[in-house]
């Protein structure tokens, strides 16, 4: 079963957060970068199906969620454990910085 990843909006962010592990993406159409990233979020959610909540907000769409959540760089991932956010990274990142980001996440404690 490939898991896909949930289009956040305002009226679901905090919601999807909220509880365990979640991997946000900020993105916009119009950024090459962006497009890059997103393939790679999409395979976290298919590595991570079950265990982490993958997200991506589209700024153009939701720019209030940006501002708020202060992304000021796209593509901007940003890690929420029990709605809390624990890690951030700005422009590309390798697939197994995230992957070693959302195991440490994973731990206990």
């Amino acid at each position: 079963m490939a898991a896909s990843t949930i289009e956040m909006t305002d009226a679901n962010f905090d919601e999807i957060k909220r509880r365990g592990v979640a991997l946000v993406e900020f993105w916009a159409e119009v950024c090459p970068l962006s497009r890059t990233q997103g393939r790679t979020v999409r395979r976290l959610a298919e590595t991570f199906i079950g265990q982490v909540k993958v997200g991506r907000v589209e700024v153009d769409d939701c720019p209030q969620l940006a501002v708020r959540s202060g992304v000021e760089l796209l593509p901007t991932i940003i890690i929420y454990k029990d709605g809390q956010e624990i890690e951030r990274f700005a422009d590309v990142q390798t697939e197994s910085a995230l992957v070693s980001a959302l195991r440490k996440a994973l731990r206990p404690g």
